[in-house]
């Protein structure tokens, strides 16, 4: 069976998400998902090194079978890589964030960005940077690691993990425009944000739509 849109994963939680979001948009697409979680853990220990490079490349590639038009990485903290890994193939390759970024600049003058693991936040910072230069806009950016939150998300304890998450924006984001939740994990906590005022933005739906629509042209 051939395949329309590809994600390559880091964690398997993402599959049911990404299914479903690309169901809801178009239930005709046929979905492929690669995990490889060991991409976040070894970015989160050693860095970003020349071999994790070249094992993302690698995994995008595995990811773009039976005639796959996109792969979607939606790993923020390995994003940038992923987005230029098949630019030598038919296949494009995007990253789950640039979409949010796009929206969150061309809305905000102070962005104040959350992280639940610290490799995540210099990747999105530096998208966020392009984002900007793009729109001519040149938001306030401040990032801040949540504490406390990654363990929770590592141990499965996801209702816990959204808790801590929606706390801290209740706590932190007065005074900002927007808030960006850097992780696609981060996503549901959106929904249990109690303020109004504040543009809160997540990954997965926008990134799911800008993929949909490069399908369409």
């Amino acid at each position: 069976m051939s395949h329309d849109i590809a994600f390559l994963h880091t964690a398997e939680v993402h599959i049911q998400t990404f299914e479903k979001l690309v169901k809801q948009a178009n239930a005709s697409l046929n979905v492929h998902h690669l995990v490889d979680a060991t991409l976040l853990s070894d970015a989160v220990a050693n860095g970003i090194t020349d071999n994790l490079r070249a094992r993302v490349v690698a995994a995008m590639n595995a990811a773009a079978i039976s005639g796959v038009r996109v792969v979607v990485c939606t790993c923020s903290t390995i994003g940038g890589i992923a987005e230029n890994a098949l630019s030598t193939t038919p296949t494009r390759s995007m990253r789950i964030d640039r979409a949010m970024a796009d929206i969150a600049v061309e809305n905000s003058q102070k962005i104040l960005v959350l992280a639940a693991v610290d490799s995540t936040l210099a990747p999105t910072k530096n998208l966020i940077d392009e984002s900007s230069v793009m729109a001519g806009n040149n938001p306030e950016i401040y990032l801040r690691l949540i504490p406390d939150a990654w363990p929770l998300f590592e141990a499965g304890r996801m209702n816990e993990y959204y808790d801590c998450i929606a706390a801290y924006i209740n706590q932190e984001s007065k005074g900002y425009d927007c808030v960006i939740l850097a992780q696609a994990s981060m996503a549901p906590a959106a929904k249990r944000f109690d303020g109004s005022k504040i543009l809160v933005l997540a990954s997965p739906y926008p990134g799911v739509r800008s993929a949909i629509s490069f399908l369409d042209k």
